[in-house]
């Protein structure tokens, strides 16, 4: 397959000025006196190295000042790396700096051409699709008035307007939702969704974890200007979220006992709590059910959803129940079978609370000698959340730095 994007041991040096003159007066006088302006050098990129087949979506994430637009602007064309090489294959539509592009004197009407010319469109090309740009911008009669007297959300509208009608390629786009009101970022969104859909490869920044793990399916964590790790989209956002709190779930403190186990189930998508008030919650003394239980073994079994859950395999478990993808594909996998009324019928009871036996009845269709040595003593006692976490821990071996081991299915027939 041929590579979207290559990047080769790329880095960026910039010369920064040791220190700045605050005067012209103080110029002229160090001018004269023979001193000469001391610089330093800053590596805003160093050794990123990468490739990119057809399909990507890639998102970018680090704090401020990691090399994030820098990146962007190497593989967009606007700056040339230092060292290394990048490689691009295909037409490309940066939406990058807010007016970038754009000349403030001119009026909106005037910088859709401007702009879509940079971007490589014909005039031709901009008359037929104006009528497009202006009634997504939104911006009505302020299209025909200067630039500068635009807010940065109407120069964000204009641009991501314009940018979206290139039919390129590749779609970078760096921080852009995060400005303008929520409507128009939620049309954003959608619009990215739609280009996405259409086969458009997608590069993207931004501080919104939530909004890499929707758009893209590989990640690129920066820091420093150096590549911190590179993969599975999701897999990246949550370590990046572990990495920088002191505790991803606010009623689990440091010192709490299972912290590093229940921290360990988020960072494998096992689980995402709940939401409280706008904080993260984990519960760990609450009672698992048999569905809650059904998701946590799917998803850290990776298990694959039934295409269609029509006629599933409980009659107490209709196809629109929030845990009736993973109830179905415990039941395919053999890990769970239910129970029989006697007239054909079978029942999960998806509400029942799930004692520590139960689960270990199901974990020894998938290892028992691994059980064994894992839990050599198991309760009849009610399954807690936190208990939940630290048997996963333990049996599956997660960690906080490694995939998790396993992923296929090997339990026993029904």
């Amino acid at each position: 397959m041929e590579e979207l994007l290559e990047l080769t041991n790329v880095s960026v040096k910039y010369r920064l000025t040791a220190e700045a003159p605050k005067t012209l007066q103080e110029v002229i006088v160090r001018r004269l006196k023979g001193k000469k302006a001391q610089f330093k050098d800053f590596w805003a990129l160093r050794n990123v190295s990468l490739s990119l087949s057809k399909g990507a979506k890639l998102g970018i994430i680090g704090v401020n000042g990691s090399g994030k637009s820098t990146l962007l602007k190497v593989i967009a064309g606007i700056i040339k790396p230092t060292e290394g090489e990048a490689r691009v294959n295909g037409i490309i539509a940066p939406l990058i700096e807010l007016g970038a592009g754009f000349d403030f004197e001119l009026t909106g009407t005037e910088n859709v051409y401007l702009n879509g010319s940079i971007l490589g469109l014909s005039r031709k090309q901009i008359d037929s699709k104006m009528d497009n740009i202006l009634e997504f911008s939104g911006l009505g009669p302020f299209i025909h008035a200067p630039l500068r007297s635009y807010s940065s959300g109407m120069i964000a509208r204009l641009a991501f307007s314009i940018a979206v009608e290139v039919n390129a390629d590749i779609l970078i786009v760096d921080e852009v939702l995060s400005v303008g009101d929520e409507g128009f970022r939620k049309k954003c969104r959608e619009k990215i969704d739609e280009i996405i859909a259409a086969g458009t490869n997608l590069l993207f920044v931004s501080h919104s974890l939530a909004d890499v793990q929707r758009l893209c399916n590989t990640a690129l964590w920066l820091d420093k200007g150096r590549v911190v790790e590179f993969g599975d989209a999701d897999r990246i956002c949550r370590r990046y979220l572990v990495y920088f709190d002191e505790t991803v779930f606010a009623d689990i403190p440091q010192e709490h006992p299972s912290r590093e186990a229940i921290d360990a189930m988020f960072m494998h998508g096992v689980t995402n709590g709940y939401e409280v008030n706008g904080r993260r919650v984990f519960n760990p003394d609450n009672s698992v059910s048999r569905a809650e239980l059904a998701v946590f073994l799917s998803r850290v079994l990776k298990l694959e959803m039934p295409h269609s859950l029509t006629g599933g395999p409980f009659k107490d478990v209709s196809s629109s129940h929030w845990a009736a993808g993973s109830i179905a594909a415990l039941h395919d996998c053999g890990l769970v079978a239910g129970t029989s009324d006697g007239e054909g019928n079978r029942f999960f009871f998806p509400h029942d609370y799930v004692r520590a036996s139960d689960l270990a009845e199901i974990l020894s269709r998938i290892d028992e000698e691994k059980l064994r040595a894992t839990l050599p003593v198991v309760s009849d006692e009610l399954l807690t959340r936190g208990a939940t976490a630290e048997i996963f821990y333990r049996f599956f071996s997660l960690s906080n730095d490694q995939n998790i081991v396993g992923g296929e299915c090997h339990g026993a027939s029904a």
